[in-house]
Protein backbone atom coordinates (compact mmCIF):
# COMPACT_ATOMS: atom_id res chain seq x y z
CA UNK A 1 0.00 0.00 0.00
CA UNK A 2 1.84 3.13 -1.19
CA UNK A 3 0.32 5.94 1.22
CA UNK A 4 1.04 9.64 0.79
CA UNK A 5 -0.08 12.33 3.32
CA UNK A 6 -3.37 13.80 2.31
CA UNK A 7 -6.78 12.56 2.38
CA UNK A 8 -6.06 10.03 -0.50
CA UNK A 9 -3.72 8.99 1.79
CA UNK A 10 -6.02 8.53 4.51
CA UNK A 11 -8.34 6.73 1.82
CA UNK A 12 -5.61 4.33 1.05
CA UNK A 13 -5.18 3.70 5.04
CA UNK A 14 -8.79 3.35 5.62
CA UNK A 15 -8.63 0.23 2.73
CA UNK A 16 -5.54 -0.88 4.11
CA UNK A 17 -7.81 -1.69 7.73
CA UNK A 18 -10.27 -3.16 5.72
CA UNK A 19 -7.80 -5.96 4.08
CA UNK A 20 -5.69 -6.31 7.21
CA UNK A 21 -9.33 -7.72 8.81
CA UNK A 22 -10.36 -9.35 5.70
CA UNK A 23 -7.11 -11.68 6.10
CA UNK A 24 -4.88 -9.87 3.57
CA UNK A 25 -1.23 -9.35 4.61
CA UNK A 26 -0.74 -5.39 4.10
CA UNK A 27 2.76 -3.15 4.77
CA UNK A 28 2.28 0.31 4.54
CA UNK A 29 4.99 2.51 3.02
CA UNK A 30 4.34 6.11 4.17
CA UNK A 31 5.72 8.81 1.88
CA UNK A 32 6.19 11.67 4.80
CA UNK A 33 5.24 10.52 8.07
CA UNK A 34 6.10 14.05 9.39
CA UNK A 35 3.80 16.01 6.81
CA UNK A 36 1.24 13.96 7.78
CA UNK A 37 -2.47 15.53 7.41
CA UNK A 38 -4.84 15.51 10.54
CA UNK A 39 -7.60 13.00 9.39
CA UNK A 40 -4.72 10.61 7.74
CA UNK A 41 -3.24 10.61 10.97
CA UNK A 42 -5.95 9.08 12.44
CA UNK A 43 -6.20 6.33 10.31
CA UNK A 44 -2.78 6.02 10.80
CA UNK A 45 -2.70 5.76 14.22
CA UNK A 46 -5.67 2.86 13.76
CA UNK A 47 -3.63 0.85 11.39
CA UNK A 48 -0.52 0.89 13.49
CA UNK A 49 -2.72 0.06 16.65
CA UNK A 50 -3.69 -3.45 14.30
CA UNK A 51 -0.15 -4.41 13.83
CA UNK A 52 0.08 -3.29 10.18
CA UNK A 53 3.95 -3.00 9.97
CA UNK A 54 4.60 0.90 8.30
CA UNK A 55 7.87 2.09 6.57
CA UNK A 56 8.96 4.99 5.13
CA UNK A 57 10.25 5.55 1.63
CA UNK A 58 13.02 2.95 1.39
CA UNK A 59 11.40 -0.39 1.75
CA UNK A 60 11.60 -3.15 -1.00
CA UNK A 61 8.07 -2.99 -3.43
CA UNK A 62 9.13 -6.86 -4.67
CA UNK A 63 7.20 -9.35 -3.80
CA UNK A 64 3.48 -7.70 -3.84
CA UNK A 65 0.50 -9.50 -5.16
CA UNK A 66 -1.17 -5.88 -5.33
CA UNK A 67 -0.20 -2.62 -5.02
CA UNK A 68 -2.69 0.05 -3.91
CA UNK A 69 -1.89 3.54 -5.09
CA UNK A 70 -2.74 6.34 -2.28
CA UNK A 71 0.17 8.74 -2.49
CA UNK A 72 -1.79 11.57 -4.57
CA UNK A 73 -5.20 13.11 -4.34
CA UNK A 74 -7.28 15.35 -7.52
CA UNK A 75 -6.37 18.56 -6.16
CA UNK A 76 -1.76 17.54 -6.82
CA UNK A 77 -0.75 19.97 -9.50
CA UNK A 78 2.22 19.53 -11.40
CA UNK A 79 5.16 16.58 -11.97
CA UNK A 80 5.66 14.66 -8.09
CA UNK A 81 8.47 15.93 -6.34
CA UNK A 82 10.57 13.16 -4.41
CA UNK A 83 9.65 11.09 -2.54
CA UNK A 84 6.39 10.10 -4.45
CA UNK A 85 8.37 10.71 -7.75
CA UNK A 86 10.52 7.58 -6.66
CA UNK A 87 7.55 5.65 -5.51
CA UNK A 88 5.55 6.29 -8.88
CA UNK A 89 8.69 5.00 -10.59
CA UNK A 90 9.25 1.91 -8.30
CA UNK A 91 5.49 0.90 -8.44
CA UNK A 92 5.42 1.10 -12.45
CA UNK A 93 8.77 -1.59 -12.46
CA UNK A 94 7.73 -3.39 -9.73
CA UNK A 95 5.56 -5.92 -11.90
CA UNK A 96 2.57 -6.06 -9.72
CA UNK A 97 -0.48 -4.81 -10.77
CA UNK A 98 -1.69 -1.78 -9.56
CA UNK A 99 -5.20 -0.35 -7.95
CA UNK A 100 -5.17 3.35 -7.91
CA UNK A 101 -7.33 5.00 -5.13
CA UNK A 102 -9.47 8.00 -6.66
CA UNK A 103 -6.88 8.52 -9.63
CA UNK A 104 -3.73 7.24 -10.46
CA UNK A 105 -1.06 9.29 -8.72
CA UNK A 106 0.61 11.69 -11.37
CA UNK A 107 -2.90 11.84 -13.18
CA UNK A 108 -3.94 15.72 -13.73
CA UNK A 109 -7.56 14.74 -13.33
CA UNK A 110 -9.21 17.59 -15.09
CA UNK A 111 -7.02 18.02 -17.93
CA UNK A 112 -7.05 13.75 -17.98
CA UNK A 113 -3.18 14.17 -18.82
CA UNK A 114 -0.39 12.14 -17.37
CA UNK A 115 2.36 14.18 -15.06
CA UNK A 116 6.34 12.69 -15.24
CA UNK A 117 5.83 10.32 -13.61
CA UNK A 118 2.36 8.26 -13.17
CA UNK A 119 1.20 5.50 -11.97
CA UNK A 120 0.62 3.08 -14.78
CA UNK A 121 -2.96 1.58 -13.15
CA UNK A 122 -4.22 -1.72 -14.16
CA UNK A 123 -7.77 -0.40 -12.69
CA UNK A 124 -8.71 2.85 -10.77
CA UNK A 125 -11.67 3.25 -8.01
CA UNK A 126 -12.78 6.70 -8.38
CA UNK A 127 -14.67 8.20 -5.78
CA UNK A 128 -18.08 9.83 -5.78
CA UNK A 129 -18.11 11.28 -9.14
CA UNK A 130 -15.56 10.35 -11.85
CA UNK A 131 -13.11 12.76 -12.56
CA UNK A 132 -13.75 15.44 -15.66
CA UNK A 133 -9.76 14.45 -16.99
CA UNK A 134 -11.54 10.55 -17.32
CA UNK A 135 -13.05 11.64 -20.64
CA UNK A 136 -9.79 12.85 -22.01
CA UNK A 137 -9.09 9.29 -24.13
CA UNK A 138 -5.36 9.73 -23.70
CA UNK A 139 -5.77 9.40 -19.82
CA UNK A 140 -6.73 5.39 -20.36
CA UNK A 141 -3.38 3.66 -20.24
CA UNK A 142 -2.83 5.15 -17.02
CA UNK A 143 -6.31 4.66 -15.15
CA UNK A 144 -6.92 1.19 -16.46
CA UNK A 145 -10.30 -0.11 -16.22
CA UNK A 146 -12.44 1.90 -14.62
CA UNK A 147 -14.87 1.73 -11.20
CA UNK A 148 -16.69 4.14 -9.46
CA UNK A 149 -17.31 3.95 -5.57
CA UNK A 150 -19.74 4.81 -3.73
CA UNK A 151 -19.40 7.37 -0.74
CA UNK A 152 -22.68 8.33 0.56
CA UNK A 153 -22.54 11.49 -1.20
CA UNK A 154 -26.04 13.88 -0.07
CA UNK A 155 -28.55 13.62 -2.66
CA UNK A 156 -27.94 17.69 -2.80
CA UNK A 157 -24.67 17.19 -4.20
CA UNK A 158 -26.07 14.77 -7.32
CA UNK A 159 -28.22 17.68 -7.93
CA UNK A 160 -26.49 20.45 -8.03
CA UNK A 161 -24.47 18.53 -10.38
CA UNK A 162 -27.14 18.19 -12.75
CA UNK A 163 -28.04 14.51 -11.58
CA UNK A 164 -31.47 13.46 -11.07
CA UNK A 165 -30.89 10.47 -8.31
CA UNK A 166 -27.22 9.08 -7.15
CA UNK A 167 -25.66 7.32 -9.40
CA UNK A 168 -25.86 3.84 -7.84
CA UNK A 169 -28.73 1.86 -7.29
CA UNK A 170 -28.24 -1.29 -6.01
CA UNK A 171 -24.28 -1.34 -6.18
CA UNK A 172 -21.62 0.16 -3.82
CA UNK A 173 -19.39 0.02 -6.67
CA UNK A 174 -20.00 0.32 -10.57
CA UNK A 175 -18.15 -0.46 -13.51
CA UNK A 176 -17.54 2.25 -15.69
CA UNK A 177 -14.88 0.87 -18.50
Amino acid sequence: MLVGKGNNGGDGLVAARHLHNWGADVRIMLSDREAIGQVPSRQLTAIEKAGVPVYGTGGSLAGFDLMVDSLLGYNSKGDPREPVRGMILNANTSGAPILAVDIPSGLDTTAGVPNDPCVVARATLTLGFPKTGFLNPRCRRYVGQLYLGDVSLPLEIYKKHSQSATLFEKELVVKIW
